[in-house]
């Protein structure tokens, strides 16, 4: 991307890997984690915890335990992390194997059962004095296929001896899971729950801001960024900053110096190419609002109050019922903030082009 509109190393602060300092609207959950994994650092690992905690994809769940793991590591260099993605770990053997090799790269786990595999973990672990937490992500996907058995083996094995140090676990799931509530786990007091638009607002924003030159996106493509996230991505906040990533990429292939309205949704179509209007050749109504949101928008608030429109379209009566047809369908955001309807076109101009051609 351009100087013009990045910071100076503003790109990597957009792509999904990277963890601000801060986590909007994540302080509760940041704040008991780190009350939990503190006195486990500060004993060196003498004494060890198993922490659960889960929320809808994109909630900020693996971020949060990324985010306070750094913190500990910052201020206690002797502490290791692994992280082990459960996806793609199909059997018991490949979970440990996973573990050992994020360990000790040249860790032999040739020629071992799983649960010699795993012992050998932790007399390394123990022999070594290391002080290490391990986060299990997506441990629902391996329930699903394992149940929990690997996870009492874990459980058990850290259990077996007040000596040397133990393995600290944290378990990431989408979905509460029954299976995990006879085991002695931890279960965070503030899950992660979906996000709403107003968090996500805020999200972007911050991100924004952390990446993009001061004015290259309005409060207004912020808010519908929000919106699009939240209709079309589920409340995610990775999606969010996706499609604010692909946004930033077309405004510079455009030769823009700021993030316009259509460079939004030309991203969030590319992003979701499978969400077609339902009719290829649609009312003329429909195109004339959508001509009429476009001429009273501009490039850096795409909203108009709806109000404005029923002045601008006096004839049309049922002009609400056809923008809540028109939302449904995905021709328009609509949306109310205090008492008061707004209206933003999700149609880029040429496709509106093409629109008008096959209303005539």
């Amino acid at each position: 991307m351009s100087p013009r509109i990045l910071k100076e190393g503003g790109e990597s602060k957009l792509s999904f890997t990277y963890i601000p300092q801060r986590l909007p609207h994540r302080e509760k959950q940041r704040e008991e984690l780190l009350s939990l994994l503190l006195p486990v650092v500060k004993s060196q690992c003498r004494i060890s915890r198993a922490v659960y905690l889960y929320g809808p994809s994109g909630s900020g769940k693996t971020a949060t335990v990324k985010l306070v793991l750094r913190e500990l590591r910052n201020r206690y260099s002797f502490l290791k992390s692994i992280f082990v993605n459960c996806r793609f770990t199909s059997t018991e053997f490949s979970l440990f194997q996973q573990i050992a090799k994020k360990l000790v790269p040249s860790f032999p786990t040739r020629g071992y059962s799983s649960l010699e595999l795993l012992v050998n973990i932790y007399e390394y672990i123990t022999k070594n004095d290391i002080c290490v937490i391990i986060v299990l992500d997506e441990f629902d996907v391996f329930i699903k296929r394992n149940g929990v058995s690997s996870l009492r083996d874990l459980l058990k094995i850290y259990e077996s001896t007040s000596e040397g140090p133990s393995i600290t676990l944290i378990l990431i799931t989408m979905e509460p899971h029954t299976l995990l509530n006879a085991l002695p786990i931890i279960r965070l007091k503030n899950q992660f729950k979906k996000y709403s638009v107003e968090d996500l607002y805020d999200i972007v924003l911050y991100r924004a801001e952390e990446s993009f030159v001061e004015g290259v996106l309005s409060e207004e493509l912020a808010y519908l960024i929000s919106r699009l996230g939240y209709k079309f991505g589920y409340g995610s906040a990775r999606y969010c900053i996706e499609l604010l990533q692909h946004s930033g990429y077309i405004a510079l292939l455009s030769g823009l110096d700021s993030i316009e309205h259509w460079c939004v949704i030309e991203a969030f179509r590319r992003m979701e190419p499978s969400i077609e209007l339902f009719e290829p050749i649609i009312p003329p109504k429909t195109v004339e609002v959508l001509e009429s949101i476009a001429m009273n928008s501009t490039s850096r608030n795409p909203y108009v109050e709806v109000r404005k429109l029923l002045k601008i379209l006096p004839n049309y009566d049922d002009l609400l019922t056809l923008l809540k047809n028109m939302d449904r369908s995905g021709y328009v955001d609509l949306m109310e903030t205090r008492g008061v309807k707004y209206v933003a076109s999700l149609i880029p101009p040429n496709m509106l082009e093409v629109l008008k051609s096959g209303a005539s």
